[in-house]
């Protein structure tokens, strides 16, 4: 007797092990078909997040070796991107009406929270600096020749309760407030939104300051000029785009937004922010010939102009004290560069096919 339930005990494991191989060929034919849409590092640099159209592949940079594979709700494309100041959380927006914000703890290595957002579109996700919130920008569509509603949702890291919302006032009373950029300053205690509000022909631009705790308004004023896209770190400094962004960046003193520099490029003429390193000595922009350029945030000097590989760009930012560009090249492999050091970080051979992530949705974890 002991025998026999010893030969069906065999059998039942050959035939899970079975039913686990044809269930990763499926995967692996599904996933072949895929091509990564974008990325980000994380703040320590020491993982790298790709998006692709049904979930996101997360590696680890020293290796290039996948350590997660996080599918997404309803296998909606992913349009955003976003880690926590201590690397520890992953959130993601899905770009479909009524989409919704996941986020995964990289501690647990799982997903811990959810958020259905019943909104047209979400334009903005980002952790509050400090990492105590978590703030997500939507969008709704009234009419052509309307602003868009816009809301600023908070959820507090870690419990995933929701703190509150917030949505620009209308003027006249009823009429829609978009908001077409959103920073928080340096400490995590106000967002700067920049808000258009009322009836066609009689738009009103405002800029407001809110408390993040209280949620309300603690100043507002008219504008009519460019709005403040990034503070500094430190709090030194704001940064604010001149036609769009594609003529020049003005540096201003955040306390009386007086011009403290005005960056262009004398090579090409157009220019785009791009980001500030975390200890604001360095910021970085991008031409249209793909060409990064690093400033230093004291003289406001170019200190580096760097060309980008002639890859698919997936991620670039500051990174451990330099700049980090990761490209899939013509080849299909996927490759991280210090471009300061004009070396490669890390490599790894083709994700392509992304067979190996198939193994995620089985088995999701540090092997």
């Amino acid at each position: 007797m002991e025998r026999q339930n010893r030969i069906v005990e065999c059998i039942i494991v050959f035939l899970i092990g079975i039913l686990s191989i044809n269930l990763t060929w499926a995967q692996e034919f599904i996933l072949g078909q895929e091509k990564p849409l974008g990325g980000i590092f994380s703040p320590d640099g020491n993982l790298l997040a790709v998006m692709t159209a049904t979930g996101v592949l997360v590696f680890d940079t020293g290796s290039l070796r996948l350590i997660e594979t996080i599918p997404v709700q309803d296998l909606s494309r992913i349009s955003i991107l976003a880690f926590s100041p201590d690397s520890r959380y992953l959130a993601w927006s899905e770009k479909t009406p009524g989409g919704g914000v996941g986020v995964w703890d990289f501690s647990a290595s799982r997903q811990v929270a959810y958020f259905q957002l019943n909104a047209f579109d979400i334009t903005g996700l980002v952790f509050v600096p400090g990492g105590k919130m978590l703030a997500v920008q939507t969008r709704d569509y009234v009419s052509i020749g309307t602003p868009d509603p816009g809301a600023v949702h908070l959820w507090k890291v870690g419990t995933w309760e929701k703190h509150g919302t917030w949505s620009p006032p209308g003027k006249p009373l009823g009429a829609p407030g978009s908001i077409s950029s959103l920073v928080f300053t340096y400490n995590g205690k106000q967002f700067v939104a920049s808000s258009t509000r009322g009836p066609v022909g009689e738009w009103v631009h405002e800029e407001f300051i809110v408390d993040v705790q209280t949620l309300k308004p603690v100043d507002s004023r008219e504008s009519q000029g460019p709005d403040i896209i990034a503070f500094s770190p430190d709090g030194r400094f704001e940064v604010v785009p001149i036609n769009g962004g594609m003529r020049a960046v003005m540096i201003r003193d955040p306390q009386n937004h007086a011009e403290i520099a005005l960056l262009s490029d004398p090579v090409v003429g157009y220019l785009l922010f791009r980001s500030i390193s975390p200890d604001s000595k360095w910021l970085a922009t991008w031409n249209l010939q793909k060409e990064v350029i690093i400033w230093n945030a004291q003289t406001w000097e170019i200190e580096h102009r760097l060309n980008l590989p002639a890859g698919q760009s997936i991620a670039q930012g500051f990174v451990k004290g330099t700049y980090w560009y990761a490209d899939l090249d013509p080849t299909g492999e996927l490759w991280i560069w210090d471009l300061i050091a004009q070396d490669r970080v890390a490599g790894v051979l083709p994700l392509p096919d992304m067979k190996v992530t198939a193994w995620g949705y089985i088995r999701s974890g540090r092997n």
